[in-house]
């Protein structure tokens, strides 16, 4: 198969030919009153053109529909209904901003009006709607999350099964899991909103968000209506997912950054594990265990600042005892070098951001366009290297901290 991301008109001229052969098939079955086969001319002379077969433009395409399952059901955080209502040309947009719209009628009475549930729509749910929107040319199904066979003609198109959908999206996760962290996973359309709220929960916003998120903008759009609570269930049982949520996420959080065992980078790493390891001491002696010391530490807050590579120690104004103040040392994100400054603590929490710095540094000290800068980007390939490696002694535990953590931008 040729790297299409380098040959996308190559790519769109397959597609287009593999539809007609899709739906010359469609016709045949139909014709035949069983499943046939009608383009065999056809696809020879698709493998003639391309040079490799319809068989293996369809196993591609069936990647690129799970990995859109996927993405739409770690970002819209519904249920298995919300996920199976999405149609094609569902992204509309309202208020100045893109939305995505379901035809979830839970609680709802047959007399009310369709399409009013809708969830905000980001460049990457577009991205991934507009390729299930292809898909659907090639499977005449209307419904976005269905299966890879052709509709028949009057045959009642319909969703994909709870179990197809479910096995859709572990089968990704097996693909693109080079490393098999999670090869006895099994995912779930629960357990994506469950991500999704931990998620928002860890950027810390507040329960009116994620509300919205999870009852998808309804109240914002429409005007909340008397039968439509502001979350799933009640708003109490919303505030306890966020505070379990934010909790878990603190106490994670706390893990990587107290635990004096977990190893951390950072020009202020060493010596703040060697102050968090006379700290443990002390507090265990007097009868406390790890996890207790680390959860009262999480209860306290965090005494630095997440600047996205790392924390920073050195951002708040110091008053000395003569009464003279000294302004921060820097500005975190915006102007320091995370990996080196003498301020700065480096956990597991951070080390899928400093890979993605590390690549997209490689990426650009190998463009040409930049070549002037070239020698900045090697070096930051350099930092990021270190980083990595001084992380590298983590544990079990830090992988699976680790491993809901997105990753953020180059540094």
């Amino acid at each position: 198969m040729p790297d299409f991301a380098n040959q996308p008109r190559q790519l769109r001229d397959a597609w287009e030919d593999y539809i007609t052969i899709r739906l010359v098939d469609r016709h045949a079955s139909f014709k035949a009153g069983k499943k046939a086969i009608g383009s065999r001319t056809l696809r020879r002379r698709f493998e003639s053109k391309y040079g490799f077969t319809a068989g293996r433009l369809l196993d591609y395409y069936y990647r690129v529909q799970r990995a859109a399952y996927s993405v739409i059901g770690l970002y819209v955080g519904g249920r298995y209904s919300d996920l199976t209502s999405f149609v094609s040309g569902c992204v509309r947009e309202q208020h100045g901003g893109y939305v995505l719209v379901g035809t979830e009628t839970k609680h709802v009475p047959e007399t009310a009006p369709e399409n009013r549930d809708v969830w905000p729509a980001i460049n990457i749910m577009r991205d991934a709607l507009v390729c299930l929107e292809q898909i659907s040319r090639v499977t005449c199904n209307p419904y976005l999350i269905s299966g890879r066979e052709t509709v028949a003609p009057r045959e009642t198109p319909a969703p994909l099964s709870l179990t197809g959908l479910c096995e859709g999206m572990t089968h990704y996760l097996r693909e693109v899991d080079t490393n098999g962290s999670w090869a006895s996973w099994r995912i779930s359309s629960n357990q994506l909103r469950h991500t999704l709220v931990h998620q928002l929960a860890r950027a810390d916003v507040s329960t009116v968000f994620i509300s919205y998120q999870l009852k998808h903008l309804y109240t914002a759009l429409a005007e909340l209506p008397p039968d439509v609570t502001l979350g799933y269930g009640n708003l109490t049982e919303q505030r306890m997912q966020r505070a379990t949520a934010s909790a878990e996420a603190n106490a994670a959080a706390a893990r990587a950054l107290f635990d004096p065992d977990r190893a951390k980078s950072g020009g202020l790493g060493d010596e703040f594990n060697k102050r968090m390891k006379v700290y443990f001491e002390g507090r265990m002696a007097a009868g406390m265990s790890k996890e207790e010391v680390i959860l009262e530490l999480a209860a306290a807050g965090n005494p630095f600042v997440n600047v996205g590579p790392g924390y920073c120690g050195g951002v708040r104004e110091e008053e000395y005892a003569d009464g003279t103040k000294e302004k921060p040392p820097c500005l975190g994100q915006l102007e320091c070098n995370t990996g080196t400054c003498h301020n700065s603590v480096i956990t597991q929490i951070h080390k899928v951001h400093w890979a993605a710095i590390r690549d997209k540094n490689k990426e650009y000290a190998k463009d040409p366009r930049l070549s002037h800068a070239a020698e900045h980007f090697r070096e930051a390939v350099e930092t990021a290297n270190k980083v990595l490696n001084d992380l590298d002694a983590s544990t079990t535990d830090d992988v699976q901290d680790n491993a809901s953590d997105s990753p953020g931008g180059e540094e």
